[in-house]
């Protein structure tokens, strides 16, 4: 590329997409050993039709040089332009000119009502905490009188919203755009509006654990390094409560976009043989690492032990490494617990991966103004409304949603859920294989003669004979499309729970048997029994549990819901 006075420069641009947004970092080398060049630097994003959508510029009359980029003989220099959408392509271009119309996309003051907010020339960053705030009203003012402002998508009036908060993380996103209609600035205020009964639940369930606190100061992330030492203390503190879990949670002042916690390997063994789980809590969101993962993090003398938590927008992010390998795959449980509010059942946890959904975890779901979800390693994950929609389940509860937006079940037909059809026997195991993420591809062969392997079901039930979740109904028969009973149900619930070391909280614990107990099978006794006292299973009215009934594909969606949100975590 030429410059108009004929010297000449060469431009490399790298176009990335981060939080659904264009960003171009563009390079220029002046080629020349003797001339200087100087220009302003001029990005335009393209749409896939090649028409320009949005257009910045380096030129800014109000900095040093005018934000003309001056390059010595073989000098080169990076820039990074970030734009308030997504394109297709780039044009790029150094030159003496100037997009014409003022391009000032600056705010002066921003300001939230009942949420005090200390704004700064030049910082776009805000992390404000707040306690049981119902709504506030954002007002920010721009520089240039001519610019205009839109909060969170709508172009607010004289730069004003009333913003509905909810419990936890909420974004509001200020998108100024000057009057050249090109030139855009993007300023974010990250709100953790905090629920006082969960900061009350949170206190008295630090009672019990040994708590360590330490004070740093971050600027959008931070690192804590959590010393042998400290470890040690903690151990002998959680021992002299009487307790198995210990907390770490560092008191932060500052924006941390991102909290780095760091630990000797020899020091998180130390945990585990201690029989010690750990919690990391964050303003983001709380980390619960059991025994099992701990030994698994730490194994094979592993030295440094690295554990991130961090969020992006509504992105949150896990990264485990031991000796600075990242750790995806670990054996034991790894449970997020991120601050939420007014979620439906339909409301699903999605891995991202190069900002792209490419997978759901089941096992996620919300509960108590949280969202709990279950990682076996390091992830990034957002939250979506993944719930199906059905003519035929008006009335019904939030359960089908629960198991729809998990991919658990499939419609009867593309728009019917058929609640109240029977369930057969090769569904029920599917779901629970769908449930715990079974690969299918390891189960290729059935012990029962009436399974035929082209069945969709085959590969589960093989699954579950194999774990000990089902035994067959006589003859080496399993009866796959054969409606189940109650008790078979409840039967095969307690079995998958048993061989999956799901442990549940034991919500009823009382003994008393239903009216009908004395014509539930002899097998399934115990079964129908434990499932009553976790809640999962409940009786049909006069206290009768009809063992020898049809289960429905709405019993089985209500007890799926129960059974996940029943898990101790």
């Amino acid at each position: 590329m030429k410059l108009n006075d004929g010297k000449p420069v060469t431009i490399s641009t790298e176009q990335t997409e981060v939080g659904g947004v264009t960003k171009a970092i563009v390079t220029v080398k002046n080629n020349s050993l003797v001339y200087v060049a100087s220009g302003n630097l001029i990005v335009k994003l393209l749409d896939k039709n090649g028409k320009v959508i949005e257009s910045l510029q380096s030129y800014d009359k109000l900095i040093e040089n005018n934000g003309f980029i001056s390059l010595m003989g073989e000098e080169t220099t990076q820039r990074t332009f970030e734009f308030s959408q997504k394109g297709s392509s780039l044009a790029v271009s150094y030159s003496n000119a100037i997009l014409d119309r003022p391009n000032n996309a600056n705010l002066t003051d921003i300001t939230l009502d009942g949420i005090p907010l200390q704004f700064e020339a030049g910082k776009t960053s805000y992390f404000i905490d707040a306690v049981d705030i119902k709504e506030t009203i954002i007002t920010s003012i721009q520089e240039d009188p001519n610019a205009t402002i839109r909060i969170n998508g709508v172009e607010g009036t004289f730069g004003t919203s009333k913003i509905k908060l909810n419990y936890g993380s909420n974004l509001i996103r200020i998108v100024v755009t000057a009057a050249d209609g090109v030139t855009t600035k993007i300023y974010t205020v990250v709100i953790n509006n905090k629920n006082p009964s969960q900061r009350s639940n949170e206190e008295n369930q630090n009672k019990e654990a040994a708590v360590f606190s330490p004070r740093i100061t971050a600027k959008n992330g931070t690192a804590l390094t959590i010393s042998d030492s400290d470890i040690e203390s903690l151990i002998n503190k959680a021992k002299g409560m009487d307790t198995n879990r210990i907390v770490i949670s560092p008191i932060v002042s500052g924006d941390a976009k991102q909290v780095l916690f760091e630990l000797s390997g020899p020091a998180v063994l130390a945990i585990m043989e201690a029989g010690i789980e750990v919690r990391l809590d964050t303003l983001m969101f709380k980390l619960k690492l059991s025994t099992n993962a701990l030994e698994d993090i730490a194994r094979v003398g592993g030295n440094e032990i690295a554990i991130s938590i961090g969020q992006e927008n509504d992105i949150y992010r896990v990264e485990i490494s031991r000796d600075g390998v990242a750790l995806n795959n670990i054996n034991g449980g790894i449970t997020a617990f991120v601050p939420q509010s007014d979620l439906g059942s339909g409301v699903v946890a999605a891995l991202v991966k190069n900002l792209q959904i490419s997978d759901i975890i089941r096992m996620s779901f919300y509960k108590d103004e949280e969202m709990v979800v279950p990682l076996v390693g390091s992830a990034s994950f957002k939250f979506i409304n993944n719930a199906k929609s059905f003519i035929d389940t008006k009335g019904y509860g939030s359960y089908i949603d629960f198991v729809s937006a998990r991919c658990l079940f499939n419609g009867t037909k593309p728009d019917t859920f058929g609640p109240i059809s029977s369930m057969n026997r090769g569904m029920v195991v599917t779901i629970l294989g769908r449930l715990g993420e079974v690969d299918q591809s390891g189960f290729t062969e059935s012990k029962f003669t009436d399974v035929n392997s082209n069945n969709y079901y085959s590969p589960y039930i093989a699954w579950a004979a194999q774990n000990g979740i089902i035994q067959g109904l006589g003859g080496n028969r399993f009866l796959p499309d054969k409606p189940i009973t109650r008790e078979q149900l409840a039967t095969i619930f307690a079995n998958y729970i048993e061989a999956t070391n799901i442990k549940l909280y034991d919500i009823k614990s009382d003994t008393e048997d239903f009216e009908d107990y004395k014509d539930i099978s002899d097998y399934a006794k115990n079964a129908v029994m434990e499932m009553k006292n976790a809640g999962i299973i409940y009786g049909k009215g006069n206290n009768s549990f009809d063992p020898k009934g049809t289960a429905t594909r709405a019993e089985v969606a209500i007890m799926l819901e129960r059974l996940v949100k029943g898990i101790v975590r």
